[in-house]
Formats: C-alpha cells, sequence, structure tokens
C-alpha cells in the first residue's frame, strides 16, 4: 500500500482568533476531495482530525497537546498549543487517541535538533516505539518517515525509510509520501495488525500534522508552510 497526501490550509474555514488555521488533507492532485480536516479548539488544547460523512464530520483521531505553565498564562503566546520548546528537559509528550480504543503518544526527543517519537503505550513495560520523523541532515529540505527493524541479532539496527514530508513541488501546501514498495515498506501498514490499515492512516496523518504545526509556530508563519 502507497499513498501521497497533500495538507492545505482550508479555504473554507474563517480563521478564528488565538487558533491555528484549520488544515485540510487531501489525495495528492484531487484538491477537492477532502479526507480529513485537522481542527484545533480550545486555544490549540485539543485537536480533532475529522473526515466527512453523510452525517456530518466524524471524529477519527484526537490530539492533546502538553499545556504551558498554568501559573503563568499571560506569558503564553496566544496562538501557542504547546509544542515550544521547554526548560525542562523531559520531551514535550502530545497524547493521541482514536475509534477502537487506540491511544498513542508523540514526543519531541532530540536535543539539537527534533526527532519525533511515536508509541503505543504498554502496561508492564516501557512504550512500544512505532516509527519516529526527523530530517536526515539538519540543512535537508524534507523530514523522513522511518522505523528500526531489529531483525535477529541485527545490530545496530537497520533504519526504514517509508515516507516523506516535504513542501509540495508543485506549487502550494506539503505533500506526505508513503511509499509501499518492497515488503519492508509495506510492513508499517500491518503495524497495528492485518485489517487496520486505515488507523494506521490516522497515526501517519497525525504524526505529519504535529510536526507541520510544530514548523509552523517555529518560524512564526503560516503562510510559508502550508500555502
Amino acid at each position: 500500500m502507497a499513498a501521497i497526501y497533500a495538507v492545505y490550509t482550508s479555504p473554507t474555514h474563517t480563521p478564528i482568533p488565538n487558533h491555528l488555521p484549520t488544515l485540510i488533507v487531501t489525495p495528492h492532485g484531487q484538491p477537492g476531495n477532502i479526507l480529513y480536516s485537522y481542527l484545533h479548539t480550545n486555544f490549540n488544547s485539543e485537536n480533532y482530525l475529522l473526515t466527512p460523512s453523510p452525517q456530518g464530520d466524524l471524529c477519527v483521531a484526537k490530539l492533546f497537546p502538553p499545556q504551558r505553565n498554568a501559573s503563568t498564562p499571560s506569558k503564553a503566546s496566544a496562538s501557542d498549543p504547546g509544542h515550544s520548546s521547554s526548560s525542562s528537559s523531559a520531551p514535550r509528550v502530545v497524547r493521541c487517541e482514536a475509534s477502537r480504543n487506540l491511544k498513542w503518544s508523540i514526543a519531541n526527543t532530540g536535543v539539537i535538533s527534533p526527532i519525533y517519537k511515536l508509541s503505543l503505550p504498554a502496561p508492564d513495560s516501557p512504550d512500544l516505539p512505532l516509527f519516529q520523523i526527523s530530517k536526515p541532515n539538519p540543512n535537508a529540505a524534507f523530514w523522513s518517515m522511518f522505523y528500526f527493524a531489529y531483525a535477529g541479532h541485527n545490530i545496530p539496527p537497520k533504519r526504514i525509510e517509508f515516507g516523506k514530508i516535504q513542501k509540495n513541488p508543485n506549487g502550494g501546501g506539503t505533500r506526505i509520501s508513503i511509499t509501499g514498495k518492497t515488503p519492508e515498506e509495506k510492513a508499517v501498514w500491518q503495524t497495528l495488525g492485518e485489517g487496520n490499515e486505515d488507523c494506521v492512516e490516522w497515526v501517519v496523518l497525525c504524526a505529519a500534522l504535529n510536526l507541520l504545526e510544530c514548523v509552523c509556530l517555529a518560524i512564526l508563519s503560516f503562510i510559508g508552510i502550508f500555502d
């Protein structure tokens, strides 16, 4: 399975004061076919991934960014959803949940440059890693999505890239490319079990949208990233 998505700011959602813009996710080359809307609510402290349905937009996933220091709310930027850097060395974790009782987290564990790690909660052990997103080098024009294969005694583990996040070279928006050419690349779609490929799609998109949101805040500009 492979997919290429395009992400844009929504042309139909009126900007809301103190909220990040609503994003839309479409298949690449089909800007009128909206697969998902990424909506920020409650002053960016709750984010919703919605998909259109005849009964109205259906929420398939929710993201809860960490809150800034509640004791000094006046110092927080009006549009800051809690992704900015903190003086604490602990990674800032975005909690995510979706239907079918699926829960996961996104944590920026990078020191010099951002490294976003996605993990599933494990009750009796450290969280189970799914995949990571980072730039192959600080000057790269794209972010790569990858996971590590620990097959047998493969030390160091094999890094398997299965996707990229980059500015759309054909003008406007951001492109999310998920490759599926080799069995190893295709394996990402079986991460949550056969038949749950749509859940994997939600996890991948939530990670990419979270990254775009962080980059957007880091440069204090929505236009240069999404449009």
